[in-house]
């Protein structure tokens, strides 16, 4: 459908894990490895490394891979793994000096942002700042940080799943909304850290 619709560039999300994933049939550009936590564990395994193991099978021979933000205990994994490969970028050495106007918006968005600009300048070799700010300050993604109102009453939806993203939306909502007590309603499967993001959901909410 790519092919057809002669794309410049197309974006593939990996399914699950990264090793074993069906988007392995496609040679890219560049590979991106975003936050990896201990997500899936009951297919990809119960440590950080056996995760780490699945997600780094999209890395190829010959191909730039882009490191986004990571725990210090992966970081610490990931440099392992990769040792003596070329073209390995970590997103922190990356952008030391991207001038971004993060005002106002939570710290998964803001790093979000800056793996994209660190992937555009790896494929374009440079980027107009001006423009992606832009498209930073209005980006939307329905469930994601996504603000609504109902009969004079704000209502945020958003599908964090792990502790991280747990922590990244109460920090978007203090942010935003420092003057509101929050209620919440929940839902979560089963097989998620949910007693991980019940606690961080206790530390804010007034029910």
């Amino acid at each position: 459908f790519f092919v057809d619709e002669k794309v410049d560039y197309a974006v593939l999300e990996v399914g699950l894990g990264g090793r074993l994933d069906a988007t392995n049939v496609v040679w890219p550009e560049l590979s991106v490895v975003t936050t990896v936590e201990l997500e899936h564990t009951e297919i990809l395994g119960g440590t950080l490394e056996k995760i780490l193991n699945e997600k780094l099978g999209i890395v190829k021979e010959g191909v730039p891979v882009l490191i986004g933000f990571q725990s210090e205990e992966g970081y610490k994994i990931i440099a392992e793994k990769l040792e003596g490969k070329t073209q390995v970028f970590y997103i922190g050495k990356m952008l030391k000096n991207l001038e971004l106007d993060e005002a106002g918006f939570d710290l998964a968005r803001i790093k979000n942002a800056k793996v994209a600009f660190g992937a555009l300048k790896l494929l374009l070799g440079s980027v107009d700042a001006g423009i992606f700010q832009k498209v930073f300050n209005n980006f939307k993604l329905v469930g994601r940080f996504d603000v609504r109102e109902k009969d004079g009453k704000l209502m945020v939806l958003d599908m964090a799943h792990t502790e991280n993203s747990m922590l990244n939306l109460i920090d978007a909502l203090q942010r935003r909304f420092s003057d509101k007590g929050f209620v919440f309603l929940v839902s979560i499967m089963k097989n998620k850290q949910v007693e991980a993001m019940l606690r961080v959901i206790s530390g804010v909410a007034s029910r």
